[in-house]
């Protein structure tokens, strides 16, 4: 796990993360947004909320 003193570049997740491509995870933050349905306050920063949903879980709308 990244050190919070020295985090990565890019998305302070994507050495951990199971959605994480080559680009642009490691090379820029991704920015917050809403994702699902109308009304919905469900916040991701993530350049790839909907690529795949883990197990039980519907994928997210964006």
């Amino acid at each position: 796990m990244p050190s919070p003193a020295n985090p990565p570049s890019g998305c302070v997740f994507h050495p951990r993360c199971p959605r994480m491509q080559t680009d642009p995870c490691t090379i820029e933050m991704p920015p917050l947004r809403v994702v699902g349905g109308a009304g919905d306050d469900h916040m991701v920063a993530c350049h790839f909320p909907t690529l795949y949903a883990p197990a039980g879980e519907a994928p997210a709308s964006v």
